[in-house]
């Protein structure tokens, strides 16, 4: 039997008091009482993903937060982000290889970020503004570091970092990258301003071994390459490949956590490999409109409108889509971040699939 065709009229119904609406089951009081969580057999959770920039870069600079904070209108804290991993921000925009943007996923889009600019533009708000990044605690032990290289130098800065009295023996700092005077001074005076004796000498480091604790140079062949230990447990040594100088600023890290780990008797590891970054294809790029590239940054207007580019891969960045699309309203919105109350999630995944930087992931209840 065919139905009857609907008919639309123009009629308008208006309501006026409650006696005008239809029957329906009306609540009298709140629902807050049934817990729906019950129902769920998966939650979500919003757990922080490795980007491809970060695991291209060989310092593993968080690339996806300090960006997010420049555009927040915190530069000095995405500042403080990259000189916990950069030491020399302002020398890796003038000669990294930039890997991070080899590696952005952006560029599958429309372009990739210009991250060096915008590390270099963020690490020049430190440098003027004399911000260092927060120290462990000190070890009460002294290391010598020697050698003129870039990994030398870094090795000071790291192991300074790292809690440990350094003093860095460099006749020429920095010799062989090409830097003008002015540049070496900047940076070596930065070194000295954050609290590592700098002594412009050469030195055997044999002879060091008696007054410090250990010591770190590059005039020493490297026995062991991933933890850069010698056949003298007291000594390390470092050697910049003069390939990628991100990689050499990498070389003087790993050194000055080896010794770390040396002087408080901790068994001296590898690093661990990265784990998996986020790929393009997690992206949800329905939320991103293509946009032209700013090559050399030098104003925050500049900044702010290429921060705004990066797709936050596996980052956070208070977007507000997993808030907006949950239909239980079991997203509540806590110092700028999305926090699930997971007493009314009933785990449909809505907050997962609507996340564009795949940092909302689902995962199975136990129990």
């Amino acid at each position: 039997m065919a139905k009857e065709p609907i008919e639309f009229t123009d009629k308008v119904v208006k309501v006026e008091s409650l006696n005008d609406l239809p029957e329906v089951p009306v609540s009298q009081r709140f629902t807050l009482v049934n817990k729906t969580g019950s129902w769920r057999n998966v939650r979500p959770v919003l757990e922080e993903q490795n980007a491809p920039c970060q695991n291209a870069c060989p310092l593993k600079v968080w690339v996806q937060s300090f960006i997010d904070l420049l555009t927040r209108g915190k530069p000095e804290e995405g500042a403080i982000e990259i000189l916990r991993n950069n030491p020399f921000p302002l020398l890796t925009r003038k000669l990294c290889k930039a890997k991070c943007e080899i590696a952005c996923n952006r560029k599958k889009y429309d372009a990739p970020v210009s991250i060096r600019e915008l590390e270099g533009f963020t690490g020049n708000i430190a440098y003027e503004k004399g911000l260092f990044p927060k120290r462990e605690e000190s070890l009460g032990k002294k290391v010598a570091v020697v050698g003129n290289s870039e990994t030398m130098m870094s090795a000071a800065y790291f192991a300074y970092m790292y809690g440990m009295d350094v003093t860095l023996y460099a006749s020429k700092p920095f010799d062989g990258l090409g830097l003008s005077d002015d540049e070496v001074k900047r940076e070596v005076d930065r070194l000295k301003k954050w609290g590592i004796k700098v002594i412009e000498e050469d030195k055997d480091p044999d002879t060091l071994k008696s007054e410090f604790d250990a010591v770190i140079t590059d005039k020493k062949d490297v026995e062991n390459k991933l933890t850069f230990q010698t056949q003298d447990e007291k000594i390390f040594a470092a050697k910049p490949e003069r390939k990628d100088i991100s990689r050499d600023f990498y070389f003087g890290k790993r050194a000055a956590k080896s010794v770390w780990q040396y002087l408080k008797g901790e068994e001296i590891t590898k690093d661990a490999p990265p784990p998996r970054a986020v790929s393009f294809n997690n992206i949800v790029t329905d939320y991103f409109e293509p946009e032209d590239r700013i090559d050399t940054i030098n104003t925050m207007e500049e900044a702010i409108a290429e921060g705004n580019r990066c797709f936050s891969c596996g980052h956070c960045n208070s977007c507000g889509n997993c808030y907006v699309f949950c239909p239980d309203a079991a997203i509540s919105w806590v110092d700028d971040f999305p926090v699930v109350d997971y007493d009314y999630c009933k785990g449909c995944g809505i907050c997962v699939n609507e996340c564009p930087r795949s940092v909302l992931i689902l995962v199975p209840e136990r129990g």
